[in-house]
Order: C-alpha cells, then sequence, then structure tokens
C-alpha cells in the first residue's frame, strides 16, 4: 500500500556544506527504504525533502574539492549511488536545479484562479516533487525526472502520484490529453534526441515547452519557468512553433539571482503560460508576433559605446511584467540585459499577483482555462514508480511489418511509425536487403559474444 503524500514543503539549506549534509542523509534514508521494501514514514520524509541533487555542488566531482566535501563523505556518496547512479548524477548537474517554493505556490495559485479544478497535471523534470507537493489534492499528477535517484525520492516523498524514472524524450504519451502542465523546466543549451517532438533539434528548455505543449489537452494551460532565452532569443523559431500550437496568455521575468537560494543558479529566469489552442480557432497574429518577434535597442556602454542588444518585445511591451528594474551590465561580448528586483518585496505574491490579473484578462479575450482532451488520449494515471522500458530497436531502424504490410522506422518515444511508400516493385528488393542487413548484425553479434 502507498504512504502519504509529503505535505510539508522541502527542508533544503542554502550553503554548500549544509546543502551536502542533507543529500547525505536523504541517501542514506533512501538506501534503508529500498533495502527494507517500505514506505517512508513521515520523519523519513522530512529527510528526504532535504534532497537538491548535485546541480549546485559540482564539486562532488572534483577530487581536489576536499574543502566542501571531505574524501570519505565523496566515497559514501560513490557507495550509496553506485556506479550507474554515479555517472547519471554527474551528467545531469547542469539540470539539477530546484524552484523557489514561493514561486511554485504562486504558479499554482494562478492555475486555480483560472479555472482549474482537477485532473491530469504533466510535470517534466519534476526533481523530487515541488509541484507535485504544492498541487491541489483534485490534481492526479504525473512527474518525470531524467536522474533515477532524484525519481525515487520523488516516489518515496509522492507514493500516491506517478512518477517516470527517464528522460522526457524517452516518454511516450498522447498528445491532447493533460489538463495542464506545470514545473522548471531545464536551462540549458543542448538538444536531446526525440524523432516525434523534436525534429527540429530545438534546446532542451524550448524542447520541453513544445513537447509539454502537445500533450496537453487543447485549452489546457502550460506554466513553466524556464530560461530567459526562450522569449530573448533573436532567432524565433522556437516561439514560432510554439505559436503554432498554443498562446502566450501570461508571463513574468523574475529579477536576476531569484533562483540563487534554492537552486543555486544565478541564471535568467522567466515564468510563461501558454494555452494550447483549440481545433478552428484562428489565432490571432499581432498578439503572436508581439511575442515571437524580438525587440532591440540601443544601450551605450561604459566607455560610451552604442550596442544594438535583442530582447523580448514582449516584455519590452509588458513593463509590469518585469519584476524589478531593467538594467544593462557589461559582459565579455558587450551589455547584458539584467533585471534588478526589490528586496524588500516578497517575490511569490509578485508572481501571483501578475499572473492571475494576466490570466483574467487572456479570459476575457476567449483564451481562458478549458480543457478538452482528444477523443480517446487515454491516460494510465495508477500512482508508482514506472521506468522506461528497453527499446526495441535502435532510433531510425526499419523493418517490413508482414501483418501490416508496410515498412516502419523506429522512432524516439519507442513507435514504429509508418515509412514513406516504397513502390510495389521495389518491395522485394527492399525486404531482401533488410534481412541480409540482420544477418550481417547477427553474425558480428555471435562473434563478439564471449
Amino acid at each position: 500500500m502507498p504512504g502519504n503524500s509529503w505535505r510539508g514543503g522541502t527542508n533544503r539549506p542554502s550553503g554548500k556544506k549544509e546543502r551536502f549534509a542533507a543529500n547525505l542523509a536523504a541517501l542514506e534514508v533512501l538506501q534503508e527504504l529500498e533495502e527494507q521494501r517500505r514506505a517512508a514514514t513521515e520523519d523519513e520524509q522530512r529527510v528526504l525533502s532535504g534532497w537538491s541533487a548535485w546541480g549546485a555542488l559540482p564539486e562532488l566531482f572534483d577530487e581536489t574539492a576536499t574543502r566542501t566535501i571531505s574524501s570519505s563523505d565523496r566515497q559514501r556518496v560513490r557507495e550509496l549511488l553506485g556506479p550507474t547512479g554515479w555517472a547519471q548524477a554527474r551528467t545531469t548537474t547542469l539540470n539539477a536545479h530546484y524552484t523557489d517554493p514561493a514561486v511554485a505556490q504562486a504558479m499554482w495559485d494562478a492555475l486555480e484562479s483560472a479555472g482549474f479544478e482537477g485532473g491530469p497535471v504533466l510535470e517534466p523534470g519534476c526533481g523530487s516533487g515541488e509541484f507535485i507537493g504544492l498541487a491541489p489534492e483534485s490534481a492526479q499528477m504525473v512527474g518525470v525526472e531524467l536522474d533515477p535517484t532524484t525519481a525515487r525520492i520523488a516516489a518515496h516523498l509522492h507514493p500516491d502520484q506517478q512518477i517516470h524514472s527517464a528522460g522526457f524524450e524517452k516518454t511516450a504519451f498522447q498528445d491532447d490529453a493533460f489538463h495542464a502542465t506545470v514545473g522548471n523546466v531545464p536551462f540549458g543549451n543542448f538538444r536531446v534526441q526525440d524523432a516525434t517532438h523534436n525534429g527540429m533539434g530545438h534546446s532542451i528548455h524550448n524542447h520541453f515547452i513544445l513537447k509539454s505543449l502537445r500533450l496537453t489537452a487543447p485549452g489546457g494551460y502550460v506554466a513553466v519557468m524556464t530560461s530567459a532565452h526562450t522569449m530573448d532569443s533573436k532567432r524565433t523559431t522556437a516561439r514560432r512553433e510554439m505559436a503554432r500550437y498554443g498562446d502566450l496568455v501570461g508571463g513574468v521575468r523574475l529579477p536576476a539571482g531569484a533562483m540563487a537560494a534554492s537552486a543555486g543558479t544565478e541564471v535568467g529566469t522567466d515564468v510563461l503560460v501558454f494555452r494550447r489552442r483549440m481545433p478552428g480557432e484562428k489565432p490571432d497574429a499581432d498578439a503572436i508576433s508581439a511575442w515571437v518577434e524580438p525587440g532591440q535597442t540601443t544601450v551605450t556602454d561604459r566607455d560610451g559605446n552604442q550596442h544594438e542588444l535583442t530582447y523580448s518585445r514582449w516584455f519590452g511591451e509588458h513593463e509590469a511584467a518585469v519584476l524589478g528594474t531593467v538594467e544593462y551590465d557589461s559582459g565579455p561580448f558587450g551589455p547584458v540585459y539584467t533585471v534588478t528586483g526589490d528586496s524588500g518585496v516578497e517575490l511569490g505574491e509578485q508572481v501571483r499577483e501578475r499572473l492571475v490579473a494576466q490570466l483574467a484578462e487572456s479570459a476575457e479575450r476567449g483564451l481562458g482555462y478549458g480543457p478538452v482532451p482528444a477523443k480517446g488520449a487515454e491516460l494510465d494515471l495508477e500512482p508508482g514508480l514506472r521506468f522506461a522500458p528497453e527499446p526495441e530497436a535502435a532510433i531510425g531502424h526499419v523493418r517490413f511489418n508482414a501483418s501490416e504490410q508496410r515498412f516502419e522506422r523506429y522512432v524516439a518515444g519507442m513507435q514504429w511509425v509508418k515509412t514513406a511508400r516504397v513502390a510495389k516493385k521495389d518491395i522485394a528488393e527492399v525486404r531482401a536487403l533488410l534481412d541480409l542487413r540482420d544477418s550481417a548484425a547477427e553474425v558480428v553479434a555471435s562473434q563478439l559474444s564471449p
């Protein structure tokens, strides 16, 4: 029987030594729970809620950094993670950053003010379950987390919800199914392979937004924290594709360093809310242009030289959505756009106030919340920890499906899709070549086997 979901918030310290101690304690508890195959007690969940992964502690993987982490403590973490977990933890340090609970709560409050009353909600890149722990009880949460250790901790913190230990690109949920998506997407200027939902090779944060839009039902909302580069980029390709599926109905730009205490990162951050467009709805070209097209301004550096700076046109036109004063600092490649916040104002309340007002205004323009899942778009919402199944074949592998009498290609999401049509006169030859390929692969495999 699953235990109770943790509702006590997070207990993550901000200092590096304190973060490490909290992480080590969480790993010790996790090992005990898995050895005893039981649910976590409330006290154990409190310890697990202190987990913050290693995004703010890259020193763990630097053997010379003994001031923060002793050699014996580093070795203990290696033992608890195991070789696979250690390797996976190292690869996720760029994106293992967590959300300020006050901002996460504000995002939920805004969704509820817009009309969210329950139903299936996706959280891609869920970490240990920040948004899951703050979700209304009527929400049926489905979290996806790349780091297996963090996914297992999330499952013990939220045993009444569904957690997938997998890369988001490897999940195969049905399109148009979730009532809403909420979360903090990974920040990073690199791509993940997802032939089904990232054929254009967008950076990871944009890929998460685009895939979430497609998985969310028409009329549903996608509320995410993302890198400011999503809106500031001079290239419009990703935003144009987002506009194919939805409309921007709200957004706030957070002050620089707003996530430093909880996430250990100074990266510029926006909270964006999209509405998945209903079938047959005509998009507003002017409104889309305002957030898809970049803005430009001329700024003067300290030496009196002028520079053209590209930034978000939408935030430039919605000054109230920028939570602070816009300034231009010097960077290695010229002036850099930054936002300096008011230290005397509570950030979560600012986010809540702006988003609630924006979503109410969007509803008046006919862009209110009201998800209508596609016919036949069903979701398995059974709680528990899920693991990505092993793929049947390598991405791009082609086969002949005799029962369907067609050629198929294996794509990301572990799906076989129909290939381009093969002329009838060529079918026999192509099938013979595929058989020859498979026979050659079997010979090579047999020669390599011990």
